[in-house]
């Protein structure tokens, strides 16, 4: 039953994955149309095959220029931070 579900798996990902290369011709197997989703999620989360980690919840479009932003502001953070040699790690410096 687990390999027989692990090949299950592996193909509907195939199909996903199929689908956000190419999704003008390749459909997503959406739940209404096919019940296999849920279905096989609850026996793969019964048998163990699954990765609360990897587990897409929610999709949405990346915002324009957000890595930017992220850089800027660990950069301007930066300067409150210093090396701690004891522990390898950098520290932040509190306000006193």
């Amino acid at each position: 039953m687990y390999h027989t579900l692990s090949v299950v798996n592996d193909a509907l990902l195939n199909d996903i994955r199929a689908h956000y290369l190419n999704p003008d011709s390749m459909p997503y197997p959406d739940e209404e149309d096919n019940p296999l989703i849920v279905e096989l999620t609850r026996f793969a989360e019964t048998c163990g095959i699954n990765d609360p980690l990897t587990k897409i919840y929610i999709t949405t479009t990346p915002l324009d220029h957000f890595p930017l932003l992220m850089f800027l502001f660990v950069i301007s953070q930066m300067p409150k931070f210093s090396y701690n040699k004891q522990l390898g790690t950098p520290l932040a410096h509190l306000a006193t």
